[in-house]
């Protein structure tokens, strides 16, 4: 999770709007997974 947080930064760094909402997205599934 740590490692996922740290490159959903980086990648917020280089591109701000798209990236982003699919990482949320992709979390979202994951914690819905791992619930």
């Amino acid at each position: 999770n740590l490692i996922d947080l740290a490159g959903s930064e980086s990648s917020r760094v280089e591109t701000t709007g798209v990236r982003r909402k699919e990482g949320s997205y992709i979390n979202k599934s994951l914690l819905t997974l791992g619930t």
